[in-house]
């Protein structure tokens, strides 16, 4: 797979943290965590919450993480962690960036949670503008990273629709 980027706590620009050559182990704050790799205390779990089911799949840990720090938690990483793990059915690297190419069918949840998360998890306004960017570069990467592009964009329109129909359940 790839290397993850750990983010800085954002706003309007992402920042990534800067491992490479640093002689400290420590943790530092972060934005978000994939959880996946994620080890919280159960107390700190009941005082968040649970994760939206109706998120099913993507951004599921993104959104969790932004109602943590919103309720004042501090999310750590930590160089020492390492997880093995494929993301997507492909990568594929545009622009300089590596794309996760999933399935089509896989783009609306990825494209509906986009925009749920962008319209209802707390967040700054910053950021807000700054996910609305992102959104449209994902859209972007997914149709010219992606195949099956009919089916494909098919997918994103669907999304696009759901995400701006009612919010998910809380």
């Amino acid at each position: 797979g790839q290397p993850l980027v750990h983010l800085k706590p954002y706003g309007l620009c992402r920042q990534p943290i800067d491992f490479k050559g640093r002689a400290d182990d420590q943790a530092h704050s972060t934005d978000h965590l994939i959880t996946s790799a994620m080890v919280f205390d159960l107390k700190a779990y009941d005082a968040i919450g649970a994760f939206s089911e109706d998120y099913f799949i993507d951004l599921v840990d993104i959104e969790w993480c932004l109602r943590a720090r919103h309720k004042g938690f501090e999310l750590l990483v930590t160089p020492k962690a390492v997880l093995h793990q494929s993301i997507g059915r492909q990568t594929k690297r545009l622009l300089g960036r590596a794309v996760f190419v999933h399935s089509p069918a896989r783009n609306f949840t990825l494209i509906r949670n986009s925009i749920w998360m962008v319209r209802f998890a707390p967040m700054s306004f910053a950021r807000r503008l700054n996910e609305w960017g992102h959104l449209v570069m994902r859209i972007a990467h997914l149709l010219l990273a992606g195949d099956r592009r009919l089916e494909r964009a098919c997918q994103i329109l669907r999304g696009i629709r759901a995400g701006v129909g009612p919010p998910p359940r809380q």
